[in-house]
C-alpha cells in the first residue's frame, strides 16, 4: 500500500494528499511523500460488529471482511476445489481441473485424445483423428473408396479393382484366364504360355529341367553339365577337382606349393621353407648365412656377429689379425705390433730384444760389449775379425787403451766402429800396422 501511495504521489505531482489513514499503516516515508501526514481515525463505530472501527473497515457491513479482497465485500474469499482460483471468479468452483465450463462442462475434462480439435465428450471416434463419426467402416477405418466403385474399401474385397469386389480364383486385378489351355488358370500357372510346365522349375518356363550328369543341378545352371563332381568350374576348371591338400584355401591346381599351407609359390626359398627375412636386409633367411645380422649375408672369416673389417688392408680380417692396424704383421711376435721382428745376426733373437743384434754369438753384451771374440795374440793369429755391432747412426765405440796397431804383440787394439744403420757396418782400426785388418762387410769374416 505504501508503494502504491508513493507511486501515485510521483505520477500526479499536482495531487495533494491531505493525510494517510492509520488503517493502511499511515503515510509512507521517502522524498515523494514529503508533506504527507497520518490522519487519525475519528469514526470508531462498528456497524458489522467485527471489532474494526468504521474509519478503518473497508467493508463496514461485512462482519467477515475488513477489506474487499478479490471477491468484494459480502463475498467470502473461498477456493472450494483448491485450484488456486477463488469461487467468485471460478466458473467451475468444484472442478479443480477447470476454471471455465468449456465444451464439455464442469466435471468433464476437455480431453482431445486424437488431437482432431474435437473434445472426446462429443467425439464418437475419440481415438481416430480422421473421424468424428463411425460411418460405414467404423472408427479407426476411413470410409475410403479407392476404386470409386461406390463400395467403401472396408467392405470391398478388391478395393483397387473397379471390376471386382471379390477376389475370385485369381484375386483382385487379375482375370481368370488359361492362356496355354493347360487346365490351370494363368494366375495359378507359373508358366501360363508353356503347356508342359505349370511351375518354372529351375530352368524357367520354355526350357526343360534336364540334368545330364545326374548331380541334381540342372544343366541350365550347371556350368559343368558333364562333370558330376562340379557345378561351377571353380579355379581348376571342369573335370579337375578343386582339391586343397594343405588347406590354405588355394586349390592344388594353382598352388605352387600344394603341400605347404604357408606358401602358394616356391618363392626364393622353395616350398616348405619360409621366405622370412629376419634382419630385413633384402635377403631371405634361407639364403642369408647371417639371418640375424642385416649387414652380413655370409659368415665370412669373422662370423655373423662381427664384420669382416681389414683396417690395415693386409688381407687379414681384424677379427683374426693380431695386429689389425699394422699392415706388415698379423701377430705381435716378440717385438709387438708396429715393430718388425728383424734378426740382423740370424741368431734366432730379434733385434728388439737382442742387445747384440749384429753378433750371432751374443744376445747380451759381455765384458767387451758386443765385440767379437778378441784374437789370441799368443798364437800370432787372430781367431776372429772384429765385428762392428748393430749400432744405429754413427757413433764411436772405443776399446780399451792400448797400442794403436793390430799386431801379434799381445796388446789390445783401439778400434773405432762407424755404422750407417743396423746390420751394415764399416770397421776401421786405429793407427798402426796391421797384418790382419778387419773386414768391412758388416762384421762377417
Amino acid at each position: 500500500m505504501h508503494r502504491l501511495i508513493s507511486k501515485l504521489a510521483t505520477l500526479n505531482k499536482g495531487l495533494v494528499l491531505l493525510g494517510c489513514l492509520a488503517l493502511f499503516g499511515g503515510c509512507p516515508t521517502g522524498p515523494a511523500t514529503t508533506g504527507m501526514a497520518d490522519t487519525e481515525c475519528t469514526d470508531t463505530s462498528d456497524g458489522d460488529n467485527d471489532g474494526v472501527p468504521a474509519c478503518e473497515d473497508a467493508c463496514p457491513l461485512d462482519i467477515n471482511k475488513s477489506a474487499p479482497g478479490i471477491c468484494g465485500c459480502g463475498h467470502a474469499e473461498l477456493d472450494t476445489d483448491g485450484d488456486g482460483s477463488l469461487d467468485c471468479v471460478d466458473a467451475c468452483p468444484e472442478d479443480a481441473s477447470k476454471k471455465t465450463v468449456g465444451v464439455c462442462g464442469c466435471g468433464i475434462a476437455e480431453t482431445d485424445s486424437d488431437n482432431d480439435n474435437t473434445p472426446d465428450c462429443i467425439d464418437l471416434c475419440p481415438g481416430d483423428e480422421g473421424k468424428n463419426q463411425p460411418g460405414i467402416c467404423g472408427c479407426e477405418v476411413p470410409d475410403t473408396d479407392s476404386d470409386s466403385d461406390t463400395v467403401p474399401d472396408c467392405v470391398d474385397s478388391c478395393p483397387n479393382d473397379a471390376e471386382k469386389s471379390a477376389p475370385g480364383l485369381c484375386g483382385c486385378g487379375v482375370a481368370d484366364e488359361d492362356s496355354d489351355n493347360s487346365g490351370l488358370v494363368d494366375c495359378l500357372d507359373a508358366c501360363p504360355d508353356d503347356p508342359d510346365k505349370e511351375t518354372a522349375g529351375v530352368c524357367g518356363c520354355g526350357e526343360p529341367d534336364n540334368d545330364r550328369d545326374n548331380d541334381n543341378v540342372m544343366d541350365c545352371i550347371d556350368l559343368c553339365p558333364s562333370d558330376a563332381q562340379k557345378s561351377t568350374p571353380g579355379l581348376c576348371g571342369c573335370g579337375v577337382k578343386d582339391l586343397d591338400s594343405d588347406l590354405d584355401s588355394t586349390p592344388d591346381c594353382i598352388d605352387g606349393c600344394p603341400r605347404d599351407r604357408k606358401k602358394v609359390s616356391p618363392g626364393v626359398c622353395g616350398c616348405g621353407a619360409s621366405d622370412v627375412d629376419s634382419d630385413d636386409n633384402g635377403t631371405p633367411d634361407c639364403l642369408d648365412a647371417c639371418p640375424e645380422n642385416r649387414l652380413k649375408e655370409v659368415a665370412g672369416i669373422c662370423g655373423c656377429d662381427v664384420l669382416d673389417v681389414d683396417s690395415d688392408f693386409d688381407g687379414v680380417m681384424d677379427c683374426v689379425d693380431g695386429c689389425p692396424n699394422d699392415g706388415d704383421k698379423t701377430a705381435p711376435g716378440i717385438c709387438g705390433c708396429g715393430n718388425f721382428d728383424v734378426d740382423t745376426d740370424s741368431d734366432g733373437v730379434p733385434n728388439c730384444v737382442d742387445l747384440c743384434p749384429n753378433n750371432t754369438d751374443l744376445v747380451f753384451p759381455g765384458a767387451d760389449g758386443c765385440d767379437p771374440i778378441q784374437p789370441a795374440f799368443d798364437s800370432g793369429v787372430p781367431q776372429q775379425p772384429i765385428d762392428a755391432g748393430s749400432n744405429s747412426g754413427n757413433e764411436t765405440n772405443p776399446t780399451d787403451a792400448g797400442p794403436a796397431e793390430n799386431t801379434t804383440t799381445g796388446a789390445d787394439a783401439g778400434v773405432t766402429f762407424n755404422s750407417a744403420d743396423a746390420g751394415t757396418t764399416a770397421d776401421t782400426v786405429d793407427a798402426g800396422p796391421s797384418t790382419n785388418p778387419p773386414t768391412s762387410d758388416g762384421g762377417q769374416p
